[in-house]
């Protein structure tokens, strides 16, 4: 594990990385963060979000598409850490077309 401080810098630098893509779309969302969580709604409803959990040192990800994703940096991304290849750049890609 990471110390705390590392941690929060790469999950910070993450969300907001992910808050800004979606701004920066044509596509109109709601996008609402507040404290640790990332709330993206899309036009038709759709909801995901994406927060920081602390205690596994994680970032958490709740999509109505696929349910819920833990993701855990690898030194290189955020990795999925259910044994998937994915990462969370390619899942946001493929279910909501943001590009980091």
């Amino acid at each position: 594990m990471m110390d705390r401080t590392t941690y929060q810098r790469l999950a910070f630098q993450t969300v907001h990385a992910v808050q800004e893509a979606v701004e920066a779309q044509q596509e109109a969302w709601d996008v609402e963060l507040h404290g640790e969580i990332l709330t993206l709604v899309r036009e038709d409803g759709k909801q995901f979000v994406l927060n920081l959990h602390n205690v596994t040192q994680q970032l958490w990800y709740s999509s109505p598409l696929s349910g819920a994703w833990h993701f855990a940096w690898d030194g290189a991304f955020w990795k999925n850490t259910r044994g998937g290849r994915e990462s969370l750049t390619e899942v946001l890609q493929r279910e909501t077309g943001i590009t980091l």
